[in-house]
């Protein structure tokens, strides 16, 4: 989460200082201040973009915008998370839920 919330920060920061003043980018613009204004509200930000806190189509719409790598890494993020990372937990959850019916019965 780290890895990612810095690199989407410092790509937001780049952009904002180069495009912020262009009037047909206002709404990613807004989007950017809105979830990546600084490292822990990116990292909030990431973190809701997995758990349901908000939508993380909201949150790639701004990385699209910017470029297609961005938009990219923003999916890659989303795809590790959720099928990396959850899988694995849910994987350790209910081995331990298997090993403790075993003692039980």
């Amino acid at each position: 989460l780290s890895l990612f919330s810095n690199l989407f920060m410092k790509v937001a920061v780049i952009w904002l200082r180069e495009h912020a003043a262009a009037a047909e980018s206002q709404p990613v613009v807004e989007a950017l201040r809105t979830y990546f204004d600084g490292y822990l509200r990116t990292m909030i930000s990431m973190f809701m973009a997995v758990t349901g806190g908000v939508d993380w189509q909201e949150l790639y719409k701004p990385f699209a915008f910017i470029g297609r790598v961005p938009g990219l890494a923003f999916l890659s993020y989303v795809y590790f998370m959720y099928l990396g990372v959850f899988s694995v937990l849910v994987g350790i959850c209910a081995d331990r839920a298997f090993a403790a019916n075993k003692l039980h019965q």
